[in-house]
């Protein structure tokens, strides 16, 4: 690691990330690198002052947690409507009750196709036999 590129994109992974062969390296450029030691003091300030944040339960204001509580029980009551149906809509009886369906549509599409056929044939039979 030679060029000041290099060194600042290991400057924040400076403590804990770099091995060895790197971290020496990258101590010695930083060293004689007034830019690059100043970057590396920036990193440690914020570091330090990251550590020195509390952790602190912050309660939130009462109209957003009513505002969520009635969010998540919408969503829930929508969740459990939609696995009602997808039960309802795989049941034994609704599946087998759509089956007879598409075979009774089909049956009577089919029916209808060879009655225009008879018609279509019938008519020129006629007009064939009618006396001219």
């Amino acid at each position: 690691m030679t060029s000041c590129d290099e060194v600042q994109t290991f400057l924040s992974a400076y403590e804990h990330q770099v091995d060895f062969a790197d971290r020496s390296s990258l101590e010695q450029h930083v060293g004689s690198c007034p830019n690059c030691q100043s970057e590396l003091e920036k990193f440690e300030e914020i570091r330090n002052a990251l550590g020195a944040l509390k952790e602190e339960a912050i309660d939130p204001p009462m109209w957003l947690m009513e505002s969520i509580v009635q969010r998540v029980t919408e969503r829930a009551a929508h969740i459990a409507a939609m696995n009602r149906v997808k039960q309802e809509i795989s049941s034994p009886k609704v599946v087998s009750g759509s089956a007879l369906l598409v075979a009774g549509l089909a049956g009577a599409l089919i029916l209808r196709g060879r009655r225009r056929k008879r018609r279509g044939f019938t008519s020129k039979l006629k007009h064939a036999l009618a006396p001219a």
